[in-house]
């Protein structure tokens, strides 16, 4: 009985901070568009593309506030087809500011993809979509 009671205030403490050994849930970092985005290994992400209609792949957000209006958003890619990169601008409401679009093509080597921007202001936010040209079933990934 006694080390009945014992134990249970040591579950209570035990549980009551955090632990490096709980789990902790990982940031997402790309998300699908009308596709899904798996992780593959530390650094590199696979995206599988439904090919139900054209402009399906992925969506990233480019991290914090910027000091230039000149931005040049690069990228690792492979994978095999023909893809735009779409670069968005808007503000902190989410009002749609400007966008550069460039087609680009995979292979099965890894390619790095750079598009340089003016941005119209400093603090917007400026989202990279990586999507299809035509309605297709496709596989690309990202690292």
């Amino acid at each position: 009985m006694k080390k009945r009671l014992l134990f249970i205030p040591f579950l209570l403490f035990l549980f009551s901070f955090p632990t490096p050994f709980m789990a902790r849930e990982e940031v997402q970092k790309y998300f699908g568009v009308n596709a899904t985005v798996e992780k593959v290994n530390q650094e590199e992400y696979v995206v599988k593309t439904k090919g139900e209609k054209k402009e399906e792949g992925f969506i990233y957000t480019l991290p914090g506030e910027f000091s230039s209006l000149q931005i040049q958003p690069s990228i690792n890619l492979k994978g095999n087809g023909n893809y735009l990169i779409i670069i968005q601008e808007t503000n902190a409401r989410g009002t749609f500011i400007n966008e550069k679009k460039m087609p680009i093509e995979l292979t099965d080597n890894w390619q790095t993809f750079s598009v340089p921007y003016k941005m119209k202001s400093t603090t917007s936010q400026i989202d990279v979509k990586v999507l299809t040209t035509t309605k297709t079933k496709s596989e690309l990934f990202i690292k």
